[in-house]
């Protein structure tokens, strides 16, 4: 077969109702897949990367967002929830359809550049920036809710292949070394962060081994992208740390489910995080208590009511760092968030721009924040 360097749909899968308080996991093998899905294990002596997910979110009889809670991937037999861990509900719909983000496809989010266009393109921090999913083997998806599920939804994965003369090709233009700085650290006189990823050869054995991959050495370099709900009510003029964890700053009870834990401790075993982008908004509430026969309704009925409400107490948002809120705009108080004006919201537009099933991705962080 010839071989083109395309983004490839290799796994795709169409979900139908689910339990309250149900986890569910697809495999290559489940009969939910699709008819024009492509097997989701890896054959033919390629190897594979997944760089992007698509969710179409679940909608019940009155086309109301559903509480599809969680999405998360198991690569060759690998859990990788505590890394990515993504919203299906469409007001905080992280990964929508290609189609149907606002401003158009260019702006989709991914988990990383693939690895053949970083090495051909040359540059430095490869390491940071081939962060595609890798397996050899096998990909499974599993999905959670917590109120349950009536309506259908779909779920994609797409990415790039390799034969092996192609890894061949590539592995010569690999670099491994990491050098980043900001200049902030540098008027602080805090070092850059430097490493070597360690891999002597890259061929189908050592694919897993490479960022993103499964089967890192001693050195691992991992996209990361989660989500939390506040599962208590923020109190006023008074910082809510979204994580569970008081030596953080957070509380008891902060986040509803372990793995949207949004805290990092960093020790002496030299943990780094490179912010890439995040942001916040208002929902109907965080998914809540369904009424008898109505599915998932919001808690008065109009969704668009609900987050004016809910969304008129927002005030300010950043990253909670040694006692200060960051980024600034004035007095450490973090950047400003407006009620229906809001740079930082993700998910369906609405109430910005009354189109439904249409979503903003996750904004992009224009600045330099790297922590470690």
């Amino acid at each position: 077969m010839d071989q083109y360097d395309v983004l490839r749909t290799f796994y795709d899968i169409e979900g139908g109702p689910l339990s309250p308080g149900q986890t569910q996991v697809f495999t290559s093998t489940t009969p939910y897949m699709t008819p024009n899905t492509i097997t989701g294990g890896s054959s033919e002596g390629y190897s594979r990367e997944i760089t992007s997910m698509e969710i179409i979110p679940p909608v019940d009889s009155q086309g109301r967002y559903e509480d599809l809670r969680e999405v998360w991937l198991i690569l060759d037999d690998k859990d990788y929830q505590h890394y990515i861990n993504v919203p299906g509900w469409g007001w905080t719909l992280m990964t929508p359809p290609r189609s149907q983000i606002w401003g158009g496809e260019s702006f989709q989010s991914t988990v990383g550049r693939s690895f053949g266009s970083v090495c051909a393109g040359g540059g430095p921090n490869m390491p940071l920036e081939a962060t595609g999913l890798k397996y050899s083997k096998t990909i499974s998806v599993a999905v959670r809710t917590v109120y349950g599920v009536t309506g259908k939804w779909r779920i994609r994965l797409k990415g790039y292949q390799y034969s092996p003369a192609a890894l061949a090709y590539y592995a010569p233009k690999w670099r491994g070394t990491v050098d980043i700085q900001t200049p902030d650290r540098i008027l602080e006189q805090k070092p850059a962060l430097t490493f070597s990823f360690p891999i002597s050869t890259i061929n189908p054995e050592t694919w897993t081994a490479l960022p993103g991959g499964p089967l890192q050495g001693s050195v691992k370099v991992n996209p990361y992208w989660r989500f939390a709900f506040n599962a208590t009510a923020t109190q006023p003029q008074s910082p809510f740390v979204l994580s569970n964890f008081p030596e953080v700053s957070g509380g008891s009870g902060y986040v509803e489910d372990p793995y949207q834990e949004l805290s990092f401790r960093f020790a002496a075993n030299l943990n780094a995080f490179l912010l890439r982008g995040y942001g916040v908004r208002p929902v109907p509430f965080p998914p809540g208590t369904p009424v008898a026969g109505l599915g998932y309704p919001t808690s008065s009925g109009n969704p668009i009511a609900d987050i004016n409400a809910n969304g008129a107490n927002l005030a300010r948002v950043g990253w909670w760092i040694g006692g200060t809120l960051v980024p600034e705009e004035t007095g450490n108080q973090g950047q400003f968030v407006t009620n229906g004006v809001n740079d930082l919201a993700w998910g369906d537009l609405r109430p910005f721009v009354n189109l439904p099933y249409v979503f903003r991705r996750l904004p992009r962080y224009h600045g330099q924040l790297l922590i470690y």
